[in-house]
């Protein structure tokens, strides 16, 4: 009798952590927000603030652009608050591409912040995303150097999360 409640045992014991290995994948957020600081080595102004809050709607997607560009001086040029919206007739998921941002692992975004630490870097974007995945709120960061803005074989390595600044590009109320 012993010998078979021991495989028994197993059995059920191996089947229960097998299905805790085997998690779903994490539902997609219905809602988000980007915030990008661009800065530029010349200029003024060099330093322009963006914040993007997308929610669904009815029909699709709102999307509402605020740009700040931040006061050269007092004398010559002022703060500059620029507010856009559109709504668009694609959904939130559809937005996303094939990306979830709530199923990135966690290690993928500490790669990315690791990326290039002793670069000189003079241009370049600051790019943060904000999702709610699974009740928790879920800050996904990006760093977009200045050889990726510019350099045409930038060679931006394949694992890399640039996600953020495709999301943006695609957001772009232009």
């Amino acid at each position: 009798m012993r010998r078979s409640v021991i495989p028994c045992a197993v059995l059920v014991l191996s089947s229960a952590a097998f299905g805790q290995t085997h998690s779903a994948a994490p539902a997609p957020p219905d809602q988000f927000e980007i915030g990008r600081h661009t800065f530029f080595d010349f200029g003024p102004p060099s330093d322009y603030y963006e914040l993007f809050v997308v929610r669904p709607t009815v029909n699709g997607t709102s999307i509402e652009r605020i740009t700040l560009t931040p006061s050269v001086d007092s004398c010559t040029r002022q703060a500059k608050l620029e507010v856009a919206s559109a709504s668009i007739n694609e959904s939130i998921a559809a937005l996303l591409g094939s990306t979830n941002p709530c199923a990135i692992p966690e290690k993928e975004l500490r790669r990315e912040l690791k990326r290039c630490k002793k670069c000189l870097v003079f241009s370049g974007a600051d790019v943060a995303m904000e999702v709610e995945c699974g009740g928790q709120s879920r800050v996904i960061r990006s760093d977009i150097l200045d050889k990726d803005m510019f350099d045409p074989a930038a060679n931006t390595p394949n694992g890399r999360c640039s996600c953020c600044s495709v999301w943006t590009k695609r957001l772009d109320l232009e």
